[in-house]
């Protein structure tokens, strides 16, 4: 295979699996999730009564049926609540036959032809997104509604899984679980006062997570690294692993005057309050010791707290290169 064993990018860590599985892809695999882009929306008031949105082309694979299948469930302990679909595709007029006989055609508002502005505005006023989709390379829809400050449920598929933080930025369901209870359940969560303007701040501060910007530079950095690699001699070089390493020092134990400049190209860093976090691309923990004392980070000065293997999700994180 022409791609074997060169270094390629996935959008999730569910994708970097299914590639490893089915492609059988050999060579290092980094993960970089996309951005996203929303009109500029307000702060908006969620709808005074229970309002549902479902956003994404109307297609078999998106599911959307089952978003109209679980309304009569939802009405029995719900009566005013909303379902809103936003997308065209060539399953809308099977979906509006499927309201008709369910008998919630008076509850399912579809919105076929709504601009950006009126598709963010539903989404930031609805009390709860919904995919049912099969499975995502990322979500990119996700994101946007835990940027308009919005919570999504969706089954635990590939990449769904990825960018919704269960119990969090939004709720995870089994595969094959009914999804009429699920989201009357969230909604009735969701009355409670104080819960939306709680959720609110934890999606969005979820969603400042992923840029264009911060993907390009991302990209760029794998770019040159393959690069550089390409132009060693065959024999010298190193096929690159998918391992890493996270490592955490409390800011007060790094050496005066170090700077992140001293890693290597590739390896990213994030700050929080009083620690610096970095991901170490291509090694283990032993790997990683060795890399840090190059760069003059050296134990005890530097406490190497949380020295681990990196998980898939740790790739999620904001680090920048």
């Amino acid at each position: 295979m022409v791609y074997g064993r060169r270094s390629i990018v996935a959008v999730s860590p569910s994708t970097r699996q299914g590639a490893r599985r089915e492609l059988k892809l050999k060579g290092e695999i980094r993960i970089v999730p996309p951005g996203w882009r929303v009109t500029d929306v307000t702060v908006a008031l969620k709808t005074p009564t229970p309002s549902i949105v479902c956003v994404g082309r109307l297609v078999p694979h998106k599911r959307t049926w089952i978003a109209v299948e679980a309304m009569p469930k939802i009405l029995v302990e719900h009566p005013e609540a909303e379902l809103h679909i936003v997308g065209v595709g060539p399953e809308r007029e099977r979906l509006a036959e499927l309201a008709a006989l369910h008998q919630v055609s008076h509850a399912v508002t579809f919105h076929d032809q709504a601009s950006d502005a009126e598709r963010d505005a539903l989404v930031a006023s609805a009390w709860i997104a919904v995919s049912c989709s099969s499975g995502e390379g990322w979500g990119i829809s996700v994101i946007e509604a835990n940027a308009l400050g919005t919570p999504v449920l969706a089954f635990d598929r590939p990449g769904l899984r990825d960018s919704i933080k269960d119990g969090e930025t939004g709720w995870l369901i089994p595969e094959g679980s009914a999804m009429g209870p699920a989201l009357a359940e969230r909604i009735r969560l969701l009355g409670d006062d104080d819960r939306p303007g709680a959720l609110r701040d934890v999606t969005m501060r979820w969603a400042d997570n992923f840029t264009w910007e911060r993907m390009t530079a991302k990209l760029l950095a794998i770019i040159l690294l393959e690069h550089r690699r390409l132009q060693l001699p065959h024999a010298e070089r190193r096929h690159l692993s998918d391992v890493a390493t996270v490592v955490s020092i409390p800011t007060a134990d790094l050496p005066e005057g170090w700077t992140p400049h001293r890693l290597r190209r590739g390896d990213a860093v994030t700050r929080t309050a009083g620690e610096l976090t970095l991901l170490l691309m291509g090694v283990d923990i032993p790997g990683a010791r060795a890399v840090l004392s190059r760069v003059g980070l050296t134990a005890p000065a530097a406490g190497f707290r949380g020295l681990r293997v990196a998980r898939g999700s740790d790739h999620l994180l904001p680090f920048g290169p």
